[in-house]
């Protein structure tokens, strides 16, 4: 590009050994977008001395380039040195754009780095589009999440987007891609400008963790019948270890909060399981949770769409079957703890 600035990098958000999913939805889009912009996708990962190697995954879902940057203040998640390291990153290395995960931790980092680098942000994206002009668009639910507009940043670059998780799904890994891996021994940060550091971690309560990055869910719909009903299927979740959501007529009925609502106007999910309550299957709430690894659906209509997408099937009274999965979850438990594996 005439300002020098070229590829498409995407930040890498992991937890443990392994990327999020959202990285991956992130590569495979910004694949899409590299191939009819002829540039490369670099997939930056900060993290401590003892970041795991993972960058073999990164290229099968996309990654032509790694970078590796290593510090101890990027062990754990702080804004301070994470936005001091991308800011003199972007500056040294001159990415066109950068894509982020629109998760707690992205939408934080992504904000703070535009306000440093003075440069343009759209949030929570489903996808990304390539505009007339060949800048990347960001499409988005917008209007109350009744309709999908597509925005560009403008001005200098880079050009900053965060990614909705579950969006995309997760695509098939390309075993026969490699990538460019690169050190950034070069890395360096201020700790005098430091004001803060993490001094422990507290596990997310399934009860108010976000939709979006739940492991298991079980949904409630209008055939779940009235609120106190909603408190067997919170029983259910908590059981499994599972979070609650609904569809938009149980956020209407005023049975879960509004931020609960799962579907193509609320939360999109990708959990490996979900369990369907009471729920129809309407095409809205069919798209969010299309992803999900394993879908259970428990309805007394036995031609609920809902059993289209399903892999595993119940027709009958919630009243009965819910608490009878209760009584059975719990008697498995009682032969094999909790913090021992579902497989």
């Amino acid at each position: 590009m005439a300002d020098g600035h070229k590829d498409i990098w995407v930040v890498v958000e992991h937890s443990g050994d392994v990327p999020l999913d959202v990285t991956y939805e992130m590569l495979e889009d910004a694949r899409k977008l590299a191939d009819s912009k002829r540039h490369k996708v670099c997939a930056l990962v900060l993290g401590g001395s003892a970041l795991p190697d993972f960058s073999q995954q990164l290229a099968e879902h996309g990654a032509d380039n790694v970078f590796i940057g290593r510090h101890k203040l990027l062990s754990t998640y702080t804004g301070e040195p994470f936005v001091q390291a991308l800011t003199s990153l972007c500056g040294e290395m001159l990415p066109a754009t950068v894509i982020l995960a629109a998760t707690p931790n992205g939408q934080d980092l992504a904000a703070r780095l535009a306000a440093c680098l003075d440069v343009g942000l759209v949030s929570s994206c489903l996808q990304f589009a390539i505009g007339s002009d060949k800048n990347v668009l960001g499409v988005k639910a917008t209007y109350g999440e009744k309709i999908y507009s597509s925005m560009a940043c403008s001005g200098k670059r880079p050009h900053l987007f965060t990614f909705k998780p579950g969006s995309a799904g997760v695509g098939p890994a390309n075993k026969l891609r490699s990538a460019a891996v690169t050190e950034l021994s070069s890395l360096s940060l201020n700790t005098g400008a430091i004001a803060t550091r993490t001094l422990a971690f507290i596990t997310a309560d399934p009860r108010t963790v976000d939709l979006s990055e739940a492991d298991m869910i079980v949904g409630g719909g209008a055939g779940v019948g009235n609120k106190d009903m909603f408190g067997v299927i919170q029983e259910l979740a908590d059981v499994l270890g599972a979070s609650v959501g609904g569809t938009r007529p149980a956020v209407d009925q005023g049975w879960i909060p509004h931020e609960r609502q799962i579907g193509q106007t609320g939360k999109i999910v990708s959990p490996r399981l979900y369990i369907a309550a009471g729920i129809s299957g309407a095409s809205l709430h069919a798209m969010g949770i299309k992803n999900s690894e394993y879908i259970v659906a428990l309805n007394t209509d036995g031609n609920a769409p809902i059993f289209k997408l399903a892999h595993l099937s119940a027709v009958g009274d919630l009243g009965e079957i819910v608490p009878l999965l209760v009584e059975k979850i719990r008697d498995y438990r009682k032969k094999k703890p909790m913090n021992a594996s579902w497989s």
